[in-house]
């Protein structure tokens, strides 16, 4: 189902507000560093653990490119409604 102009716009402006929270940036810095050091400590036969941290950086780089989508959205979103 297709969002409304305004709901895309509403949530552009959370996720610019989530991209800039001090909390969460750091939180995602965090885990990628745990993420780094874990890589860096993982014995290169171990196919599981090496999947395993490579799906959590998944995660957090989806997280940040779906973050940056929806609020490339929204700025679409505002000049089209002007």
């Amino acid at each position: 189902m297709a969002k409304s102009s305004d709901q895309v716009i509403r949530n552009a402006r959370e996720a610019k507000r989530l991209s800039e929270d001090e909390a969460l940036l750091c939180f995602l810095t965090d885990i990628e560093d745990q993420i780094h050091d874990s890589f860096k400590a993982c014995d290169l036969d171990d196919e599981l653990e090496l999947r395993r941290l490579q799906a959590e950086q998944y995660g957090i780089t989806s997280l940040r490119r779906r973050l940056r989508i929806a609020m490339d959205a929204g700025v679409i979103a505002e000049k089209g409604a002007k």
